[in-house]
């Protein structure tokens, strides 16, 4: 287990690939856990403002965000022991909902570390 937590928190804190060409030049890539608290606040205000998450106008602001989190509940579930389904409290936009407080409290944070955070939360709180 705390090799998983180291895994997943490295991967939050150096949220961005970096691949060099063959003259040395780096492309820098992101995606969704290496915005800002504070712009997945923005995105889910605007969906609510839109008709909510699950909306066909809300959706496009948020759907990145799930598809992260799908991400990540993948990885964590193949590889933390005795983890079937880190989010199985959390079903449907759920977890979107749930990294809200966190991310109010630490806005200028990853939203990666937000879904960390979340993981063991809910792991910590099985136990």
């Amino acid at each position: 287990m705390r090799r998983l937590i180291l895994i997943a928190i490295a991967t939050v804190v150096v949220p961005q690939a970096q691949c060099a060409d063959k003259q040395g030049n780096y492309e820098v890539g992101g995606g969704v856990g290496s915005v800002t608290c504070a712009k997945f606040l923005d995105a889910m205000a605007t969906a609510r403002q839109l008709g909510g998450v699950s909306s066909i106008k809300g959706l496009p602001y948020v759907v990145a965000y799930m598809d992260y989190i799908d991400g990540f509940q993948t990885g964590f579930n193949l590889e933390a022991p005795g983890v079937y389904d880190v989010f199985a409290k959390l079903p449907g936009f759920d977890p979107l909902f749930a990294v809200e407080p966190w991310c109010k409290d630490h806005p200028d944070k990853r939203f990666g570390m937000a879904v960390v955070n979340l993981a063991l939360k809910l792991t910590d709180d099985a136990k």
